[in-house]
């Protein structure tokens, strides 16, 4: 049954009658702007352009639509359109809603709150037939609904076309339908509405989600800092939501508790120096370039002592790793472990690493330079921009303190690059090749978290989730991996 198209007035004077359909029951508990506003528009038969005549700030109002800009159309927040308008239509303010939902799942998380809400529309299968969509499904630390606990789907359930979670009509023929013509929601014969619209009753299923929803409530964030990978593919990644979780609260316990590592500082680290607290080393030249120096020599020293214990591990194939760098890469017997430990060298420490065992790099002097620079060559901006967040957002100022951060984290992620190459050695070590670049990012980074109590006398935190499939470099005997040598003669 088709909907007469209404005269879309809103009158300022409570005592005139507005002139569109709309009831305030029709808005649920956690509903997205995205879904509230596609009721609006379906009830109404409205366009985006008559949402933002109505309820438009005076600068959107005198827009023509296709001159309304990605700030305009922010679902996030809303700041195209007039708050004291929203209130007076909608019974409520959205906009307050909707802060108030986005703080409530992001309070705890470090940097910017948009960062951890998806572009593209989520829908829930379930959620989405009553014509219902949560700020909850476009919140990429959770993959499933947690009312329904069905997988969340990217735009169109029925043709799979992607939506972008902005007040937009580009993505559907008319509220609700998709472009390929399918309706998003079920309507009953002779319907105008769903009646689910006025008694939905949906019930939060997920562990997690109410556990997060506390902490989140309870200000944690007023108690730490949160740090992990930036640019993480939260949307590659389940779990991370739970990790947290775990981390924070002992008690918290997940399927992959077994897997949980974690390492403490003492609790009295950011009194250690005191008299080097490094807020005086941004006061002048000099003390920035100790600052500068003490760090790379901290860097230096941690890899030193990683590549050490590696050797040890690969004491067995000293003599491949030897005769693979001085034969410049030419495939030594195949031996995997002297081509996983040659490039694993040579992209994170520099061309001039020594491979041959005893000599030690000289120290470069280039600490007048603008940027920190560390033993790793392969992390350096990521390590830049590590030690940005942790002076700047999490205010340390402890020289011991930034060491530990640091050095936890690169140590981090050196062994996952040696993992990689170990994998790229398992289909290439019979080869002879020299690669120009590293042919991975990140790749099968295990999670990782660091904790900052704002506490001055409690201890940071480094946590990590080794990958069930990860190869373990403390049981090499038990892989794939094998040098052609017999263990017998010597390498």
């Amino acid at each position: 049954m088709t909907i007469k198209r209404r005269f879309l007035l809103m009158n300022e004077n409570p005592e005139q009658q507005q002139q569109f359909a709309w009831l305030p029951e029709w808005i649920s508990p956690y509903e997205s702007p995205w879904s509230i506003f596609e009721k609006f528009k379906y009830a109404n038969r409205a366009t985006v352009k008559d949402l933002f005549d109505l309820f438009g700030t005076s600068y959107t109002k005198s827009l023509k639509s296709k001159h309304l800009s990605q700030k305009a159309c922010n679902l996030l927040t809303l700041e195209g359109l007039d708050e004291s308008l929203l209130k007076l239509a909608f019974g409520l303010s959205l906009k307050e809603v909707n802060r108030r939902n986005i703080n409530m799942l992001t309070n705890i998380l470090p940097g910017d709150q948009h960062y951890f809400f998806h572009k593209l529309l989520k829908l829930c299968p379930e959620c989405i037939k009553i014509g219902y969509h949560s700020i909850f499904h476009q919140f990429s630390l959770i993959h499933r609904c947690p009312f329904h606990n069905v997988s969340l789907v990217e735009g169109c359930p029925k043709c799979k076309r992607k939506m972008s979670y902005h007040l937009s009509d580009k993505d559907t023929m008319e509220p609700f339908r998709c472009k390929c013509g399918h309706l998003l929601f079920s309507l009953k014969n002779g319907q105008r509405y769903p009646s689910s619209w006025e008694k939905m009753n949906l019930q939060n299923q997920s562990k997690p989600l109410k556990y997060w929803i506390t902490f989140n409530l309870e200000n944690v964030h007023e108690k730490i800092f949160l740090y992990f990978q930036p640019d993480l593919d939260l949307q590659k990644n389940e779990g991370v939501m739970e990790f947290i979780l775990e981390a924070i609260s002992p008690s918290y316990k997940t399927n992959q508790s077994d897997l949980h590592r974690e390492v403490k500082s003492s609790p009295y680290i950011r009194n250690f120096q005191k008299q080097e607290k490094t807020k005086s080393f941004l006061l002048t030249d000099e003390c920035e370039f100790e600052l500068k120096k003490a760090i790379y020599q901290s860097s230096t020293a941690t890899i030193r002592s990683i590549v050490s214990n590696i050797r040890k591990k690969f004491f067995d194939h000293s003599n491949c790793i030897r005769n693979f760098h001085n034969n410049h890469y030419k495939p030594i017997k195949n031996c995997p472990y002297a081509f996983a430990f040659v490039f694993w060298r040579t992209f994170n420490e520099g061309d001039d690493s020594i491979y041959d065992g005893n000599r030690r790099r000289k120290d470069i002097p280039f600490f007048n330079s603008l940027e920190y620079h560390f033993a790793t060559k392969q992390d350096h901006n990521y390590l830049n921009n590590l030690l940005f967040r942790v002076r700047t957002h999490c205010h340390i100022d402890n020289l011991a303190a930034i060491k530990w951060i640091l050095n936890r984290v690169m140590s981090h992620l050196t062994l996952n690059h040696l993992k990689n190459w170990l994998k790229i050695a398992s289909l290439n070590a019979h080869k002879s090749m020299k690669f120009l670049t590293v042919p991975f990012n990140f790749e099968h980074l295990p999670f990782y978290l660091v904790i900052i109590p704002k506490n001055l006398n409690e201890p940071f935190e480094f946590h990590w989730w080794p990958r069930k499939d990860a190869l373990q470099l403390d049981n090499l005997d038990q892989t794939s991996l094998k040098c052609p040598l017999n263990k017998e003669e010597t390498r």
